[in-house]
């Protein structure tokens, strides 16, 4: 049985169809690095999606991510 105190960390991917090069990838992973809860943030330019590593103890939304990214200039959306 789990506790309501346990957390876990895990992987996201969000679509970010503007994700096309080098200096879109650092704008994502920057935007992303800078959100409190996110442990590490991998951009696939081929397939146009982020990947972000949450922490354990971070209590973040997927909209907090995409509101992030939005903030940089990039569209996402769950992948």
């Amino acid at each position: 049985m789990m506790g309501p105190r346990m957390q876990y960390g895990g992987w996201l991917a969000l679509s970010v169809p503007e994700l096309t090069d080098a200096a879109s990838a650092k704008k994502a992973t920057d935007a992303l690095t800078n959100v409190k809860g996110v442990a590490k943030a991998v951009p696939y330019i081929k397939q146009r999606a982020v990947g972000v590593q949450l922490t354990a103890d971070g209590k973040l939304m997927t909209k907090d991510l995409i509101e992030a990214l939005t903030k940089a200039g990039l569209k996402a959306s769950n992948l």
